[in-house]
């Protein structure tokens, strides 16, 4: 229930950055907290990309609509998204894949949707 009610208030903060600013500009400067859910991998797992870079790279697929591979193009067309996203390096679409099924729950799927 917690993670619900996060991610409700995460929407709302994205929706009331929305009312001011563009899409970019509201998640770069978003500080919300994902302290709600966790992750999939485990702790000695050498996971080279950021959980909540990949959370707040889904939120971002879902209010866009972009697809892993359209994404992908996304942020290397742009890598000012990836760096706000919190990315040091644009991730390939399959690191997009992996996540979803087998680094996130599905506590994670749900707040994502």
């Amino acid at each position: 229930m917690r993670s619900l009610c996060e991610a409700y208030q995460l929407g709302i903060t994205i929706r009331n950055k929305l009312k001011e600013t563009d899409l970019v500009t509201a998640f770069e400067k978003l500080d919300h907290s994902i302290d709600a859910i966790e992750d999939g991998y485990p702790a000695w797992h050498p996971a080279p990309l950021s959980f909540r870079a990949m959370v707040l790279s889904f939120v971002f697929m879902e209010i866009t609509g972009d697809s892993y591979a359209n994404f992908t193009r996304r942020l290397t067309r742009q890598p000012e998204v990836a760096t706000i996203l919190g990315f040091s390096r644009v991730p390939d679409e399959s690191a997009f894949s992996r996540a979803w099924r087998n680094r996130f729950d599905d506590a994670t799927h749900e707040y994502i949707h």
